[in-house]
């Protein structure tokens, strides 16, 4: 889950409870999100 706090996009886990990263544009937040997804369908 992606939001955007100030001139921040944060990635939160599913639920919203953990901040998983912050960046300075969405495009990098989807990538952060896109890797952790891989990760996850690889193990």
């Amino acid at each position: 889950m992606i939001r955007k706090e100030g001139s921040k996009y944060i990635l939160y886990n599913r639920d919203g409870s953990r901040k998983l990263g912050t960046h300075r544009t969405k495009r990098d937040a989807l990538a952060q999100e896109k890797a952790i997804k891989a990760r996850k369908r690889s193990k």
